[in-house]
């Protein structure tokens, strides 16, 4: 019996203790978000709990679909968002951006836009509908910039949208994390060439991978070549010849070698 009462205390005492919970933070994005996600845990790994979907959370419409997934039943404090780069995207007729010859879509060749500025603006209220319900603190961040035409991108395509989110997170009385303004004036040196990615702060190592690979690259198509009359049938031989070179960083694997190792983990 005396036992009993003991256990019976203990409890108690637990269930009364105060104990301290870090803030959690949920961050939802694409694969921009991917990017930082892991130097935000990093900085605030004594404040707080960061998280993200383990997903490319892609465009708004992804977001409708699958945002009950995302926020689970978890006690949120933070939710950092962004969507619009997988809105601003083209895509074929049949909703994929890439078709049978590897060719990107693009308002050139007949492509269309994912999502349109009214569909992404009536999308970003019914998120931030669904958001508020949480009764956590929203922050939106706003869409990096598309510095030039590539893959399905558009140079300056994410500027329409941007001007929607904000006019929508003023309405929605939202903070607006500004990664656009802040990323603009180093884009030079922060964003990947030809892609919409960015180098880890502080360091040249990303870059210096991307510069190496143009310069293999380069042996096939040397500089100043008019690359209107390379074909897809010879960009798709290079591509071959690389992705079964071995690389040293790999181990002396080739990236297909790679590639196929990590899909037989998942699968």
């Amino acid at each position: 019996m005396k036992n009993k009462f003991l256990l019976i205390m203990c409890v108690f005492a637990f269930e009364s203790m105060q104990i301290p919970v870090k803030p959690r933070v949920l961050i939802i994005g694409d694969s921009v978000s991917i990017g930082y996600t892991p130097f935000v845990i990093d900085k605030l790994a004594d404040i707080a709990d960061v998280t993200r979907p383990n997903a490319n959370c892609g465009s708004t419409r992804i977001g409708l679909r699958d945002m009950e997934k995302w926020l689970g039943d978890t006690a949120w404090t933070v939710i950092h968002f962004n969507f619009g780069l997988h809105d601003l995207g083209y895509r074929y007729a049949n909703d994929t951006n890439l078709n049978k010859d590897s060719v990107y879509a693009t308002p050139k060749n007949g492509g269309h836009l994912n999502v349109s500025l009214e569909e992404y603006e009536a999308n970003l209220h019914k998120i931030i509908a669904r958001l508020k319900k949480t009764g956590a603190q929203l922050i939106f961040a706003t869409t990096t910039p598309v510095s030039a035409d590539l893959h399905s991108y558009v140079k300056d395509s994410e500027l329409p949208y941007n001007e929607v989110a904000i006019r929508v997170m003023k309405e929605e009385k939202i903070l607006i994390n500004d990664l656009w303004k802040k990323i603009k004036p180093q884009i030079d040196t922060t964003q990947i060439p030809g892609n919409p990615h960015f180098t880890r702060p502080y360091t040249s190592q990303d870059k210096g991978t991307v510069e190496n690979r143009i310069g293999v690259i380069r042996r096939f198509f040397p500089k100043k070549t008019d690359l209107t009359f390379i074909t897809h049938q010879q960009v798709r031989e290079v591509e071959q010849k690389l992705n079964n070179r071995p690389v040293r960083k790999f181990n002396y694997q080739t990236p297909n070698q790679v590639l196929q190792g990590k899909i037989a983990l998942i699968t």
